[in-house]
C-alpha cells in the first residue's frame, strides 16, 4: 500500500509540475485581414485579448511586442502560418569598470664616490670624507583592464616606463692615513647599502666597493575594480 501511495504521489508531483510549466506559456493566436494594395491587417491574440489592428506587408513575417510578450507571426496571404513566443537570450555583458595593475620591478643601480681630504682645514685624527650616490632605475608596467557585467576581464591597454631614485649620503669623517676596506657610516644611513674603501693618505688613490644591497622585490599595486 505504502509503495503504491509513493507512486501516485510521484505521479501527482510530475503531472503538477507540468501544468505549471505550461501555464507559464500564453494561448497565442493571430488572424489577418485582408486590406488595400500590398499591406494586411493583423490580429494577435494572447491570453484571450485581441490586438491589433497592425498594418503589415502581404505575406510578411515579423515579431510584434503585445500583451507583455514578443510574438513571431509569419503569415501567407491574409492566412496565418505560424505562431509563437520568442524569449530573449542572455543580454550581451557589458562593460561596468576598470581594474588598473602598476608592477614596479628592481633593474638595478650605478654608483659614483668622491674622496675628500680635509686635513688641511680640519685638525685632528680623523679628517677624511666619502661622498656617495647610488642611481637606482626600475621599470613600472602599467596594465589596464575592462571589467564586464559577467565578472570578465580584457586588457584594454598597457604601457611602459623608466624611473630612477638617487640616494646620495656623505660619510662620517675618516681616520687620517691609509686604510684598507674601511667601512665608513653615513649620517641617515645609505638605504640599506653599505660600502668600503680603501685609501692612502690624502686619497690620491682610493677605492670603492658595495659590499651590501638591499633586496627589491617586484612591487604590484592593484587597484581592484573601479566601477563607473
Amino acid at each position: 500500500m505504502k509503495k503504491f501511495l509513493s507512486l501516485a504521489m510521484m505521479l501527482v508531483l510530475v503531472l503538477s509540475l507540468t501544468f505549471s510549466a505550461l501555464a507559464a506559456e500564453p494561448t497565442l493566436d493571430a488572424r489577418v485581414e485582408k486590406g488595400t494594395g500590398n499591406t494586411n491587417s493583423l490580429y494577435i491574440t494572447v491570453n484571450g485579448t485581441e490586438y491589433g489592428p497592425i498594418t503589415i506587408n502581404n505575406n510578411a513575417d515579423g515579431v510584434y511586442e503585445v500583451g507583455g510578450y514578443k510574438v513571431f507571426v509569419a503569415t501567407q496571404g491574409n492566412v496565418k502560418t505560424d505562431i509563437y513566443v520568442v524569449y530573449d537570450g542572455p543580454s550581451d555583458p557589458t562593460i561596468v569598470g576598470e581594474r588598473t595593475v602598476t608592477t614596479t620591478t628592481f633593474d638595478g643601480y650605478a654608483t659614483s664616490f668622491d674622496f675628500l681630504a680635509n686635513q688641511k682645514y680640519q685638525k685632528g685624527p680623523s679628517a677624511n670624507y666619502l661622498t656617495a650616490k647610488i642611481t637606482e632605475t626600475y621599470t613600472v608596467n602599467v596594465k589596464v583592464y575592462d571589467v564586464y557585467s559577467d565578472g570578465a576581464e580584457t586588457l584594454r591597454e598597457e604601457s611602459s616606463s623608466t624611473s630612477t631614485i638617487s640616494i646620495e649620503g656623505k660619510s662620517n669623517a675618516m681616520p687620517n692615513g691609509a686604510k684598507n676596506n674601511y667601512v665608513p657610516t653615513f649620517s641617515g644611513g645609505l638605504e640599506g647599502y653599505a660600502v668600503s674603501v680603501t685609501y692612502i693618505g690624502n686619497g690620491n688613490k682610493y677605492s670603492v666597493n658595495v659590499t651590501s644591497a638591499p633586496a627589491h622585490d617586484p612591487v604590484v599595486v592593484d587597484t581592484g575594480v573601479v566601477y563607473f
